[in-house]
């Protein structure tokens, strides 16, 4: 095997365990995450996820919000179609929106790097 050949295979492989240290070090639990509700664009609520033990709920607008530890969800809506029932958790970057109820949940916080991709 040519030199040149070697030394691409060893710092292809040091990329390779940097790029896995960086997935295993990063916070994909929503660690100092920060939920926010929204009804009619007014915040209603604002929620430590850190602090949160155990599962509780919200009634906002007609919907019920899911209070869990490290997550937050839309539970029931009164809405036609409960498309925001389906979204699941929020996280960072995807929030849970209902249209028809004007209720919106927003993480916010630590786990959001405002980093969409990494190019080298």
């Amino acid at each position: 095997m040519k030199r040149s050949t070697v030394i691409y295979i060893i710092v292809f492989a040091f990329m390779l365990i940097g790029c896995g240290i960086l997935v295993l070090a990063s916070d994909h639990n929503g660690s100092g995450a920060t939920a926010t509700v929204y009804l009619d664009g007014e915040i209603v609520a604002v929620v430590d996820l850190n602090t949160v033990t155990e599962t509780w709920t919200l009634a906002v607008g007609g919907n019920t919000v899911e209070f869990s530890p490290g997550h937050v969800r839309m539970l029931d809506a009164c809405c036609p179609d409960g498309l925001c029932v389906r979204q699941g958790y929020a996280s960072a970057g995807k929030p849970v929106i209902c249209l028809p109820n004007r209720v919106m949940l927003v993480i916010s916080g630590s786990a959001d790097t405002g980093v969409d991709a990494i190019a080298g």
